[in-house]
């Protein structure tokens, strides 16, 4: 009797919840109301900080831009918040000098294996690098592959961070 309680309550809540609200539209006010009241004293129960209405200081993930191998890639994230800021390309001169100080590095996980790699810019305004690397988890076979990230301040940290990861994985595998 248990097990139909909470198949019935299971199948309520992910198929007629959605499906009233297609069909009927949003919660009137005094409904709505209510619901919002349950879930503050929940937040204030749990200790939960409530996100103000304007706030867009929460970051969001970029897209996944999959890269070479040969060098790292630079594109941008999209996002779909109006405050973002459009992220400008690194110039010739600087992405040539950070190529090369990164190179050593990147070699590094060349020879440990690495499959994909990608440096991108992370955070609203492109504050921080997020590196991404997929290392196979058997050396013939190319598509099972764990994945490792970091996010840093600066595309070194990053790199390190994940390169130290992998070879932790690699040592401890």
């Amino acid at each position: 009797m248990i097990v139909f309680f909470r198949a019935v309550l299971m199948l309520t809540v992910l198929v007629g919840l959605p499906a009233a609200w297609i069909y009927y539209g949003p919660l009137p006010p005094v409904a709505q109301g209510a619901v919002d009241r349950v879930v503050e004293i929940v937040r204030d129960t749990m200790g939960w900080q409530q996100p103000s209405a304007g706030s867009s200081d929460q970051m969001t993930a970029p897209r996944y831009a999959v890269a070479s191998a040969e060098a790292p890639s630079f594109a941008p994230p999209t996002s779909s918040l109006p405050s973002a800021a459009p992220l400008v390309a690194p110039t010739t001169s600087s992405h040539a000098s950070l190529t090369e100080e990164l190179q050593p590095l990147l070699e590094e996980l060349r020879s440990m294996g690495s499959t994909k790699y990608s440096l991108e810019h992370w955070g609203q305004k492109g504050e921080f690098f997020r590196f991404c690397c997929a290392m196979p988890l058997v050396a013939q076979e190319k598509q099972l592959t764990r994945q490792f990230e970091a996010v840093a301040e600066t595309p070194r940290a990053s790199i390190e961070q994940v390169v130290s990861e992998v070879a932790h994985w690699k040592t401890s595998h």
